[in-house]
């Protein structure tokens, strides 16, 4: 019985190969919104908090500290209104933040 070579591939196309997977989905749809962040939330609160992703149309955030969650939570309806006035195609319901 043979065994099946697979080609040997460099650290470079490697890392390309796993850019290009990770261009598209969420990870291009966080970084579009942590672009817009501060446009999204103002400029303080965007020193004080990051996108992380959005899964099933939940957009996941990081806060710096318990104090900047609960600011956030505050602000959770018009930080939505927000986004989806600018990415309707997101179909983005529901924010959850947690502290980093």
């Amino acid at each position: 019985m043979k065994a099946h070579k697979q080609p040997i591939l460099s650290l470079a196309d490697i890392i390309n190969g796993e850019m290009s997977r990770l261009s598209s989905g969420r990870y291009d749809t966080a970084m579009a919104l942590q672009s817009a962040w501060p446009e999204l939330v103002g400029s303080l609160l965007a020193t004080k908090s990051r996108v992380l992703y959005v899964k099933e149309h939940c957009l996941f955030v990081e806060a710096h500290s318990a104090t900047w969650r609960q600011e956030i939570g505050l602000q959770k309806d018009e930080i939505l209104k927000r986004v989806k006035a600018k990415y309707p195609d997101l179909m983005i319901q529901n924010l959850k933040v947690k502290a980093g």
